[in-house]
């Protein structure tokens, strides 16, 4: 069994959910990617939930650096436009934006919510587990 030892590369943010094709932000919870020889280990704690998932590398689909408003501050604002303080939310969503670092395979998703110290190493460890998975393919 692999550990933190085995640990190529590793990021660390706050936990991001992704459902119905949007990605929210978790507000309470930590998310560890680890990039290691021949998968990727997440494990993400929240409150109330827990989440240990390891993907081969050969089975990443993509990986990717996301950054888009929060789609709760775009509800709120349609919610309450009537009201006029809807117009504030509205512009909220378009100026504050999250990053996240997301990875897919298959039809499942690992997300690490990112801020301006970690965007950085964020695109290193894109660039390391696309490299590690290429190294994992077979040769043709």
């Amino acid at each position: 069994m692999l550990n933190r030892e085995d640990a190529i590369l590793e990021l660390t943010g706050s936990a991001g959910v992704y459902s119905y094709g949007m990605i929210v932000p978790g507000f309470w919870g930590r998310t560890t990617l680890q990039l290691q020889p021949t998968r990727l280990v997440e494990k993400t704690q929240k409150i109330i939930a827990r989440r240990h998932c390891a993907v081969l590398l050969t089975q990443i689909d993509s990986v990717e650096i996301v950054e888009e408003g929060n789609p709760l501050l775009l509800t709120i604002g349609i919610l309450t436009i009537s009201l006029m303080v809807g117009f504030i939310f509205i512009i909220l969503y378009f100026v504050l934006k999250n990053k996240y670092l997301a990875v897919r395979s298959g039809s499942n998703v690992q997300l690490v919510m990112l801020n301006s110290a970690n965007t950085e190493r964020a695109q290193q460890f894109m660039n390391a587990v696309l490299k590690q998975a290429e190294g994992l393919q077979p040769q043709r």
